[in-house]
């Protein structure tokens, strides 16, 4: 790299603002991962670059020494065709491509896939022909800045606070974040709004897709390497779908279909819960060609109902509640019932104690440890383990035979105290004793811990 170039070094200073990379300045420019600006002459073009490689020369830059263009290498300058030149060639360098199907000055042709109409501008990508005095500085276009985070990953030091994303109506969405809590809002929106948190996910205003393009008004994508957290809805009806991470999703007014996604998801309602009732029903689906079979929930105030997919828990302004009875939440009342007894286990404060360790990434079977710990201390008998079990599960009197051989599995190493324990949570003797099946319909509540 030029060293006496402070104008290529903006630009890469930029650029890794921008991904996960660093660039280092090097004197020894024959050597692969290296970019070597250059000058040399050039018959037909300004500039041109080579693709990263295994070669030495991979992602080599070189630009016209006799100006045949007038460029203006020597004393480059924001908002001069040079700043285009350099960030267009740069973008080679780094592995972008053309955007159209024509041949350039070295008669090549890039591969497909390629943009249509419109967004072959410099205003969607610098990587275009199709030039504009909007787009000459060290600046990339938002389709840039997607295939280049799609590459590389999102520079995480960068919009790394709890980022606020305002959905605009009127202008296309690229969401891209480092790190934080973030959230994107639809909240001022006066249509209805699908939106995905998923990266790479086409979203839109409206219910149903009015145009292909994502750089058309009103379209929403969140970047690859991008992590949001947390979705607001409009007030009107939406689909509002999550990621892996553990989101917060509020609809709003309206009746919005909202999907989880993986994680532990959590739907946030801004009335109490009281206000709202609860419709427990098997959810009929299809991937790959198999009928899939799952849980879902209708929230319904008044003449407005929200279904739910996927969501582990409901946030009201009075209560938590916890639905995931087939998950953390279910394994929590088992465990409470089977330790304390049929009457602790939907105490509010100890079901949230258990769903933050389980969320947290305790096992059941870990819980289950540390629980006995908690109960019988950390040197418990076998005999005191099984004795506590039997009593909660199926009552008094204990027999000394029926208590001895069950002791004698943990003694001989068939099981861990946990590991019986476990087994015996998910005994229908305890699931029934606690109602398992009654508040999978009704969800249990919680108090957040900690």
């Amino acid at each position: 790299m030029l060293r006496s170039n402070p104008f290529t070094r903006s630009a890469l200073e930029y650029i890794a603002s921008l991904i996960d990379i660093s660039f280092i300045e090097q004197s020894n420019v024959d050597v692969i991962n290296t970019i070597s600006f250059a000058n040399n002459s050039q018959s037909a073009s300004g500039g041109y670059a080579y693709e990263p490689s295994a070669f030495s020369w991979g992602s080599d830059v070189y630009i016209d020494k006799d100006e045949v263009f007038n460029i203006g290498y020597q004393n480059p300058e924001q908002g001069k065709y040079v700043a285009y030149l350099w960030m267009h060639e740069i973008g080679h360098a780094l592995g972008l491509k053309h955007p159209f199907d024509e041949e350039n000055a070295s008669g090549d042709v890039a591969a497909p896939p390629y943009l249509q109409g419109d967004e072959d501008t410099t205003k969607w990508t610098l990587m275009s022909y199709n030039e504009s005095p909007n787009e000459f500085y060290l600046k990339y276009s938002p389709l840039d800045i997607a295939a280049l985070q799609y590459l590389y990953g999102v520079n995480k030091k960068t919009r790394a606070g709890d980022d606020v994303y305002i959905f605009n109506e009127n202008e296309p969405n690229f969401i891209w974040d480092g790190s934080g809590n973030d959230t994107i809002d639809a909240s001022s929106s006066s249509e209805s709004v699908t939106i995905f948190l998923k990266p790479g996910y086409h979203g839109f205003k409206g219910l149903t897709k009015k145009y292909e393009l994502i750089t058309a008004p009103g379209q929403i994508t969140v970047n690859f390497g991008t992590e949001i957290e947390n979705l607001v809805g409009s007030d009107q009806t939406d689909v509002l779908t999550g990621n892996e991470l553990n989101n917060l999703i509020t609809g709003g007014a309206g009746g919005d279909t909202i999907d989880g996604a993986e994680g532990i998801d959590t739907a946030v309602y801004t009335v109490n819960f009281g206000d709202v009732s609860l419709d427990n029903f098997i959810d009929y689906g299809s991937s790959g060609g198999n009928i899939q079979l799952g849980a879902a929930w209708n929230v319904i105030s008044g003449d407005e109902t929200d279904t739910l997919r996927n969501i582990e828990r409901l946030k009201f302004n009075d209560k938590h509640i916890a639905l995931d009875l087939d998950g953390h939440a279910g394994e929590t009342v088992k465990l409470l019932g089977l330790l304390l007894g049929k009457d602790q286990a939907t105490d509010a404060t100890y079901v949230g104690e258990g769903l933050k360790l389980l969320d947290g990434g305790m096992t059941y079977e870990q819980l289950m440890s540390a629980a006995l710990d908690v109960v019988l201390g950390a040197d418990a008998s076998s005999l005191s383990v099984v004795e506590l079990i039997w009593n909660n599960v199926i009552g008094p009197p204990t027999p000394a035979d029926n208590i001895g051989q069950y002791a004698a599995l943990i003694d001989n190493g068939t099981y861990t105290s946990a590991g019986l324990a476990v087994i015996a949570a998910d005994h229908s003797l305890n699931t029934t004793a606690i109602d398992l099946v009654g508040l999978s319909q009704t969800g249990v509540e919680y108090l957040p811990y900690g």
